[in-house]
């Protein structure tokens, strides 16, 4: 079992590992430029040249990628980090305070994982317009949930421990309670989940990039990719091959990641 739990751990950081990597390596180089047009070129096949081919406008499929990890990380990042800020916040007081804030704070929170998240993502551009800043903030209000409920039980379960208690009984602040005292407790259980979190983030900025709701021409994302590359199924595919393997990773990293550490932090397993 012990195995299993490890494979899982470094299969997925090796993943998101290398993701990073090639993000981290873009700042700083990549093959060609993500934006200059080459229609001479346009669909050519992985080659030497270009390790992974080229759109129909002639561009580098690979300097895309690289480019479009930039996108995948930054809104997986901040929408998760905008979820979790708000989200503890919200499940630290409820489930601390306890009583009739912690029903109308739940409530509250019930029903807004009610709505369906691509539906609530795809009214909130609507409104506010599409582009990046619109969709982080989108996918991290529909994240606040998830890490407020998750905060509220590991609170519920915290709080009356012998510690808690004694640091009542001489007189510690509240706030000093809940945030320095109880909230280090149940950082393991927000860690799996923010990893988790950002593998959801990552697809919906896909899903919506690929609705053309998301990052806007000529930025490149894999979701926007994606959609470009549908219509040359058949002459090109591995246009489309490109983006959605990247997808497919980071997404099965992430997952791999949380679930690995969620297991090496389980004695029961």
């Amino acid at each position: 079992m012990q195995k299993k739990k490890s494979l899982n751990f470094y299969i997925g950081a090796f993943i998101v590992g290398a993701l990073f990597l090639l993000m981290v390596t873009s700042y700083f180089y990549m093959p060609y430029s993500v934006t200059e047009m080459n229609l001479a070129e346009k669909l050519q096949p992985p080659s030497v040249q270009h390790l992974m081919g080229t759109d129909h406008f002639g561009r580098d499929i690979f300097s895309r990628l690289m480019q479009g990890s930039q996108t995948a990380f930054y809104v997986g990042l901040i929408s998760v980090g905008i979820g979790l800020c708000i989200g503890v916040i919200i499940g630290s007081i409820a489930g601390y305070v306890g009583g009739r804030v912690d029903d109308v704070l739940m409530r509250f929170m019930d029903a807004l994982m009610a709505f369906p998240g691509i539906l609530f993502a795809l009214l909130f551009v609507a409104v506010f317009g599409v582009g990046i800043f619109n969709t982080m903030v989108a996918l991290g209000i529909l994240a606040i949930p998830n890490f407020a409920r998750i905060t509220r039980s590991g609170f519920l379960q915290v709080k009356n421990f012998t510690y808690v208690d004694m640091a009542r009984t001489i007189g510690v602040p509240s706030i000093r309670i809940m945030f320095v005292h109880i909230l280090p407790n149940i950082m393991s259980a927000l860690v799996v989940a923010s990893s988790i979190g950002l593998a959801s983030a990552i697809l919906s900025e896909a899903g919506l990039s690929y609705l053309g709701l998301g990052v806007q021409p000529p930025n490149p994302s894999w979701g926007r990719m994606l959609s470009e590359s549908q219509k040359y199924l058949i002459k090109a595919p591995y246009y489309a091959l490109a983006p959605g393997v990247m997808i497919t990773l980071a997404v099965l990293g992430f997952n791999l990641l949380g679930d690995g550490i969620r297991d090496l932090r389980d004695p029961r397993k």
